[in-house]
Order: structure tokens, then C-alpha cells, then sequence
């Protein structure tokens, strides 16, 4: 006779995190091996990297907050 087996919730739930988990850091090694090759990609994250650091201090300049006292504020 067969023998039943009950999938409950915390299984399934821990199945599907590990499954997306392992997806998103396959993804994240991808790429970093695009960004390592990539002249033109390098040059576009450079850029958008120091886009943030310079949005950061106008954020830090005109409030005089730091961004997660800023983002508190804001909810």
C-alpha cells in the first residue's frame, strides 16, 4: 500500500526559497562576468555609481540627513 505523504506549508515554502535563491545568485554570477568583460557595461555601472554617491550628498546637503534618517522621514 502506498504510503501518503502530507506536504505542509513550511516545506513547500523553503523548497521555493531555496529554488529562487539559487536562480538569483546564478544571475548575480552572470553578471559579474558581464560587468568584468564588458568595457561598455564597466563604464555605465561607473557612472550610475557615481550618480548615487552625488545624489546622496545633494540628499545629506539640503536636509542635513543622513539617506535613512531622509527615507524615515518619508513613510
Amino acid at each position: 500500500m502506498a504510503k501518503k505523504y502530507i506536504v505542509k506549508e513550511g516545506i513547500l515554502s523553503k523548497f521555493v526559497g531555496a529554488l529562487t535563491k539559487n536562480i538569483i545568485d546564478k544571475k548575480r554570477q552572470k553578471n559579474a562576468k558581464a560587468l568584468k568583460n564588458d568595457p561598455k557595461l564597466r563604464k555605465l555601472e561607473d557612472e550610475l555609481a557615481k550618480k548615487m554617491k552625488d545624489l546622496e550628498s545633494y540628499v545629506s546637503n539640503k536636509t542635513g540627513m543622513t539617506d535613512d534618517e531622509f527615507l524615515d522621514k518619508l513613510k
